[in-house]
């Protein structure tokens, strides 16, 4: 009974070292951390850029 269940135990603990070394979706979680950190520097850059742009017409109508 006991070979069974040392058996047994080995089988688990064999089961949850490929489940826990297993890389599929990792690719995925790379990616999908790289496109949210490009659009995050994105909506930076387009919030900088309006900003200026804003001065910017707002000086020359000032001007006029």
């Amino acid at each position: 009974m006991t070979s069974f269940l040392a058996l047994a135990q080995v089988r688990l603990i064999d089961v949850f070292a490929k489940i826990r070394d297993r890389e599929e979706g990792q690719g995925t979680a790379e990616y999908a951390v790289l496109v949210v950190a490009v659009i995050g520097m994105a909506a930076a850059v387009v919030g900088v850029i309006t900003g200026g742009l804003t001065d910017y017409i707002t000086t020359a109508i000032d001007a006029l």
